[in-house]
């Protein structure tokens, strides 16, 4: 197949079983975009990198200088770079560039202008970056870097983030098949309306007593429908059991 459009990318990426073919194709889609280099990260949460089936760091595979990947990985800049933060809170593509001031400016600490200037230093002039949302909530991203600092990436965000967002979350399937991962089967859990308005009301730091005069019950009703869900979860305590209900998506926004 001729990959010398997108969408043909994005028809290879959804039938790929190889890593290895998956760096291949995103690394293509940037040279169509003209935004060849590409990072990837299956874990915002932890400073491991992406690796592929044999173990390898894919951010070598993806042309990744490995002094520059080594330093990433030891100032733990994953965990404190203002791109992974918005991650946490975004769910479509976004891009950011050297050129222009930061989204809510005012809002960033000293440690994460430090990454951005360290990218700069690298060389790395902007980029557009998709978050990952995938099950138990796990967030992860693909980024495409801008080496240009001339080259504007509003337009080439406007006219691929859809594209972009697809083959993201292709890639993120591939990845985690490839390596064996798959999502973790869970009995159904059904909790009643009022475990659930309990057991939220408990994730956002109410006590039983608080949440009892919210709910117009007594604190010992309260207690008594967070044991409940709290057994049905399979939980071992009330905080595990506000854990796993947020990550199955069974209680709503706690803050």
């Amino acid at each position: 197949m001729g990959l010398n459009d997108v969408n043909a990318c994005l028809d290879a990426l959804e039938t790929a079983t190889r890593l290895a073919d998956g760096v291949s194709l995103l690394r293509r889609i940037g040279e169509l975009i003209g935004v060849p280099l590409v990072a990837a990260l299956d874990d915002i949460s932890t400073t491991v990198p992406l690796t592929d089936e044999k173990g390898n760091r894919l951010a070598e595979l993806f042309g990744w200088n490995k002094v520059a990947i080594d330093e990433w990985v030891e100032q733990n800049f994953t965990l404190l770079s203002p791109t992974t933060h918005a991650c946490r809170f975004q769910h479509l593509p976004f891009f950011w560039q050297a050129n222009d001031p930061w989204p809510h400016e005012d809002t960033l600490e000293p440690i994460q202008r430090k990454v951005l200037e360290w990218q700069v230093a690298h060389g790395i002039h902007g980029a557009i970056i998709v978050p990952t949302h995938m099950s138990r909530g796990r967030v992860g991203s693909v980024s495409w870097l801008n080496r240009d600092p001339d080259l504007d990436l509003e337009p080439i965000w406007r006219r691929h983030r859809r594209a972009l967002l697809l083959a993201s979350m292709q890639f993120m399937q591939l990845a985690d098949a490839a390596r064996g991962i798959q999502a973790p089967e869970t009995e159904f859990i059904y909790l009643t309306s009022r475990e659930i308005e309990c057991l939220t009301w408990a994730a956002r730091g109410k006590t039983d007593q608080e949440t009892g005069v919210i709910l117009s019950i007594s604190p010992s009703t309260a207690r008594f429908h967070i044991e409940n869900a709290t057994q049905k979860l399979n939980a071992v305590t009330r905080t595990q059991a506000v854990a796993k209900a947020a990550q199955l998506g069974i209680i709503g926004p706690i803050f």
